[in-house]
C-alpha cells in the first residue's frame, strides 16, 4: 500500500490544521492527535481530526452516506462537519466513501475480491468500499455501533469485510419483484397469493420420497381439519377433509389440536414405507381442570397422526409424551431423521420440569412406536391406557442455568456442512428473541444450559418469536439458510409488527436482511399476524415456498398466504 500525502499539505497542517478538515466547531478546539494507543481518533467532544471524501459527481446513496457519517459526527460530538468530494487536495485524515480518486480507495477495491464490502484502515485514512450501494448502510451502522463512544476512534489494524452476502438490489412483495445477492445468487418472486381466508400456527412439507406425488406441497394449520395440497409447485391448492379424531378425549369441553409439524419419512422404518407423511401436534383437554385445581383428566399430550396416501387422510398412531394440565404442558413437537444413526427424533417444548420454567427436549425412536426417553421407552400403541408416569422422561437439549428463561418452539435443518442447525425462542428476560444452537449429533448439545447465540443481522436486526429455518444447497457453494419469525425485535421496524428474512451463505456464520413479502402492520385484536412462518424447499432446492398467516385488509381475520421464490 503506497502513502501519498502532499509535503505543502503536512505543512499546511502544522499551522492551521482546522481549516483544512471540514469540521467546525463554535469553540475553535485544538485538534487532537490522529493516532492514539495505535488508532486512529477521528472525532471527539467539540473536535474531529478527519474529513468525509467521496467522489466527485456522486449522487444518490454515496452522496447520502457521506452526509450522514457528517451528520452523526456532529450529533455525537457538538460539531457542524460537512463531506467534501475529492477533486479537492488530499489531505492525512481522510474517510473515503467509495471509488474516490485516493490510493487507498483502489487498494481496498483490490482488497475486496469476491466480498460484499470492506470497512479498513489504509495509511491512517478510515476507507468504506463496495460494489453495491445497499451495503453502505451496513458499513455506516458499523462504524457508529462499535467506535463511535465517548470519542470516535477505531484501531489501526481494523479490517471488516464480508463474504458473499448482502443484498444488492431488494424490492419484494410483487409478482416479478427480484433480490440479488453480491455472490451471484438471486431470489425471484413469481408470485404471492392467499390460499386460506383463516388460519393460525401453520406447517408443511414437501414429498421427496413418493415416487407417485414427487414434489406435492402439503400445509396444514389448526387443529386438524385444515390440510392444503397443491401438486403444481404451488401454483393452485385444493382442501382436503382433513383429520379430526375426537373419540379417544377423556373430556368433552375443549379439544384442540395444533401446534403441529409435518414430515416425510425417507426410509422404511418399522411397519411404515418410505413416503409416510407423519404430523405431530400438540393436543389440549378440558380446561377446566387447571381453572378449578380439580385433576379431571386435563391433560396436554403430543400426538402422532400419520398418511399412507400422501396427506389425503390421516390416522391416530399415539402419544409421544403426556402432562397433566395446561400448566404443566408439553407442545411445539417438531420431526427431524438422522442418516448416520437411522433414528427420528421429536424435539418439543417441556414446561414440566420444576427446576426450569420450561426446557427444549428431545426423544427418539427408529419405529415410530417405540419412543426413547433418558430412562426407558415407552409403546405408543398402548395410547389409550398410558398414564403420564409410564412415559420416560425425554433428554434434554437446552435446559438453561437461568430458571426463568423458556426456550421453546424448536425447529431444525441439516446443513451441507454437516452440522445441524436449531432454531428456537427465549422468553422471560430474553423476551421472545431467537437463538440458534449447533451440532453435529442430535443427540449431543453440548452444555445444554447454555441458550446458545442471538441470531443478528449484519445491519443490527434480531428476531423475536415463533421462529423457522431452513437449507437448501442453492445459492452458492454453502448453500442458503434462511431464518425468519414473528417480528423483528431490534432494527428496521421493530414496533410496528415487521419480520425480516434473514439469510446466510456462510452456515448461519453471518446473516443479511430481506424484505418480507407479507404486511404485518395490520393487527387484529389479539396478536398473531405474522405468528408462525413455514419455510419450504422443492426437491432439488432451487425454489422456496413461504407460507404465514397475516391479517386480511379489513382486519377482520387472518389469511394464509403463499409466496414462491425460484433462486437463481
Amino acid at each position: 500500500m503506497k502513502k501519498i500525502i502532499s509535503f505543502l499539505m503536512a505543512l499546511v497542517m502544522v499551522f492551521a490544521a482546522f481549516s483544512l478538515f471540514s469540521c467546525k466547531s463554535t469553540n475553535n478546539p485544538s485538534i487532537t492527535s490522529n493516532e492514539e494507543n495505535n488508532g486512529i481518533v477521528i472525532a471527539e467532544k467539540g473536535s474531529c481530526n478527519y474529513k468525509v471524501v467521496y467522489p466527485a459527481g456522486k449522487f444518490g446513496v454515496i452522496y447520502r452516506i457521506a452526509g450522514e457519517i457528517c451528520s452523526g459526527i456532529n450529533s455525537r460530538y457538538n460539531l457542524s462537519t460537512e463531506p467534501t468530494t475529492d477533486d479537492n487536495e488530499a489531505s492525512p485524515n481522510e474517510i473515503l466513501i467509495g471509488e474516490t480518486n485516493r490510493p487507498e480507495s483502489e487498494t481496498a477495491k483490490s482488497m475486496l475480491g469476491n466480498r460484499d464490502y470492506i470497512v479498513t484502515i489504509i495509511n491512517n485514512k478510515l476507507v468504506l468500499y463496495s460494489k453495491a450501494n445497499s451495503c453502505y448502510d451496513k458499513m455506516l451502522k458499523i462504524i457508529f455501533d462499535r467506535f463511535a463512544g465517548e470519542r470516535f476512534s477505531i484501531p489501526l489494524d481494523f479490517t471488516y469485510s464480508f463474504y458473499e452476502n448482502g443484498v444488492v438490489n431488494e424490492d419484494v412483495g410483487n409478482t416479478g419483484d427480484t433480490i440479488s445477492f453480491n455472490n451471484g445468487t438471486s431470489l425471484h418472486l413469481d408470485f404471492n397469493k392467499m390460499i386460506s381466508s383463516s388460519g393460525l400456527y401453520g406447517m408443511g412439507v414437501v414429498l421427496k420420497y413418493n415416487e407417485e406425488h414427487y414434489g406435492r406441497i402439503i400445509y396444514s394449520y389448526g387443529a386438524g381439519s385444515n390440510v392444503y395440497i397443491s401438486d403444481n409447485e404451488g401454483k393452485t391448492f385444493r382442501k382436503t377433509k382433513g383429520f379430526i379424531d375426537n373419540t379417544h378425549w377423556r373430556g368433552t369441553t375443549f379439544n384442540h389440536f395444533g401446534m403441529a409439524s409435518m414430515f416425510e419419512l425417507p426410509v422404511d422404518m418399522g411397519d411404515f414405507p418410505k413416503g409416510t407423511v407423519f404430523e405431530c401436534g400438540n393436543s389440549i383437554n378440558g380446561p377446566e381442570g387447571l381453572e378449578s385445581g380439580v385433576d379431571n383428566g386435563s391433560k396436554t399430550t403430543i400426538h402422532i397422526y400419520y398418511s399412507l396416501d400422501a396427506g389425503e387422510s390421516f390416522t391416530l398412531l399415539g402419544y409421544i409424551d403426556m402432562e397433566r394440565n395446561l400448566g404443566l404442558g408439553v407442545w411445539e413437537p417438531y420431526f427431524v431423521y438422522e442418516e448416520s444413526t437411522n433414528r427420528v427424533y421429536c424435539f418439543y417444548s417441556d414446561d414440566s420440569d420444576p427446576l426450569h420454567d420450561q426446557k427444549l427436549v428431545y426423544k427418539y425412536t427408529t419405529d415410530f412406536i417405540n419412543w426413547v426417553g433418558k430412562d426407558g421407552t415407552v409403546d405408543i400403541n398402548d395410547y389409550k391406557t398410558l398414564k403420564k408416569e409410564d412415559y420416560p422422561d425425554p433428554f434434554e437439549a437446552v435446559a438453561c442455568s437461568d430458571p426463568t428463561l423458556r426456550p421453546g418452539m424448536p425447529v431444525l435443518t441439516k446443513m451441507g456442512n454437516g452440522e445441524w442447525f436449531l432454531t428456537f425462542e427465549v422468553w422471560g428476560p430474553q423476551s421472545g428473541r431467537v437463538y440458534y444452537k449447533k451440532t453435529t449429533r442430535l443427540d449431543d448439545w453440548g452444555d445444554v444450559s447454555s441458550y446458545g447465540t442471538l441470531i443478528k443481522s449484519i445491519e443490527g436486526r434480531s428476531l423475536q418469536t415463533s421462529p423457522y429455518c431452513a437449507w437448501t444447497p442453492a445459492g452458492g457453494e454453502n448453500g442458503m439458510l434462511v431464518v425468519s419469525a414473528r417480528i423483528n425485535f431490534e432494527g428496521k421496524d421493530a414496533s410496528i409488527h415487521k419480520s425480516d428474512i434473514l439469510i446466510s451463505f456462510d452456515y448461519g456464520e453471518h446473516f443479511t436482511a430481506i424484505e418480507n413479502p407479507f404486511d404485518g402492520t395490520l393487527q387484529l385484536s389479539n396478536y398473531y399476524s405474522l405468528y408462525h412462518p413455514v419455510i419450504l424447499f422443492s426437491p432439488d432446492g432451487k425454489t422456496m415456498y413461504f407460507f404465514n398467516e397475516t391479517c386480511n385488509k379489513a382486519q377482520t381475520a387472518n389469511e394464509v398466504r403463499f409466496v414462491r421464490y425460484s433462486i437463481e
